[in-house]
């Protein structure tokens, strides 16, 4: 009985190595790694445009956050320590409705980086004032 399990454990096993063999080596593919370079993801219009939908909805709730920041700050400081701010926020905001005119994943990739960047720079500024 232990015989027989024992048989059918690695007839089990010779009956997958066809199926794993093939998805592993995919997964080695360097086009498909995260971060590589992937021309075919550049190329599909679809994907670009879900990129920049994220990216859209990411700087839409990042200027509400800010717009919050800056009105509070305004109010405990007078007025007087929201000039920077704005500029910040500004700064942002042009990288962020740059994207959906943007036509690579380089380019939104850069322009996200700059929102990051600017974003750093806002909470930065905050804790500062």
């Amino acid at each position: 009985m232990h015989r027989s399990g024992i048989l059918r454990f690695y007839l089990c096993l010779l009956c997958l190595i066809p199926v794993i063999a093939p998805v592993a080596s995919a997964s080695a593919d360097p086009a498909a790694l995260p971060g590589s370079q992937n021309i075919r993801i550049q190329d599909k219009a679809e994907l670009l445009s879900s990129l920049e939908m994220h990216a859209a909805y990411i700087g839409k709730t990042q200027e509400a956050r800010m717009d919050g920041v800056i009105q509070y700050i305004e109010r405990i400081s007078g007025g007087m320590g929201s000039a920077r701010l704005y500029q910040i926020q500004e700064d942002y905001l042009i990288a962020a409705l740059s994207i959906p005119v943007l036509g690579s994943v380089n380019e939104i990739n850069a322009a996200r980086e700059e929102m990051r960047r600017q974003s750093l720079l806002f909470a930065d500024e905050t804790n500062a004032n």
